[in-house]
């Protein structure tokens, strides 16, 4: 029997073990995705909001970096909300993680019983997040290889994401659904559901 060939990108040991912990393997396989189909991830849609509920003000971002130092602030959260607030955290990241089988140099295998059936197989464990210029760049050294928003998810026009407290960030002609269809023009589509907000922001 083979040995297969494992790389690893970025350090991912955080994400490595994520892996090891029951049935993570093969979540992905579990159910099939019946989501938007979206476009990749532009960085003109990079935006930052106040978020400022329960006496927390943060400057949020929708390109997995929370809390960032970025847009000349000298305070990018605190709590309380005051002048002499406490600074809670330098910064948040979301990372996203995957492991990934591939056949020969580039053929992406994604078939459960294809993949157990196979010892020839090469493990690529990929990560990616949107943290302050920390992420690989494509082979010309120009594009930056990191989460960035989708734009269907906002308005284009307004100065920040889609926020719950203001209708024009909201997406125009609706929200992405299934395939390519949008639903709910002109009202909320958060956390839980249509129209519902629970908090502040």
């Amino acid at each position: 029997m083979m040995e297969r060939k494992v790389f690893f990108n970025i350090g991912l040991f955080a994400a490595v073990m994520l892996f090891a912990l029951p049935n993570t393997g093969t979540a992905q396989f579990s159910k099939i995705y019946e989501g938007p189909d979206d476009p990749a991830g532009d960085q003109a849609a990079v935006r930052s909001a106040p978020f400022n509920g329960n006496r927390f003000y943060v400057l949020l971002n929708n390109n997995t970096s929370l809390w960032d130092t970025g847009h000349g602030k000298a305070i990018w959260n605190k709590w309380p909300d005051i002048y002499n607030g406490f600074t809670m955290a330098h910064g948040v990241n979301a990372m996203m993680a995957a492991r990934t089988y591939v056949a020969g140099d580039s053929t992406i295998i994604d078939n459960i019983d294809e993949i157990n059936s196979r010892d020839d197989l090469t493990i690529i464990y990929r990560g990616q997040h949107g943290w302050r210029g920390r992420n690989d760049l494509d082979p010309t050294g120009t594009v930056e290889w990191g989460c960035k928003p989708v734009i269907t998810y906002m308005n284009p026009l307004a100065e920040t994401m889609a926020m719950s407290n203001n209708p024009d960030s909201w997406p125009v002609n609706g929200w992405p659904a299934r395939g390519d269809e949008l639903k709910w023009p002109g009202e909320w589509d958060g956390r839980f559901g249509r129209g519902v907000i629970y908090a502040d922001l």
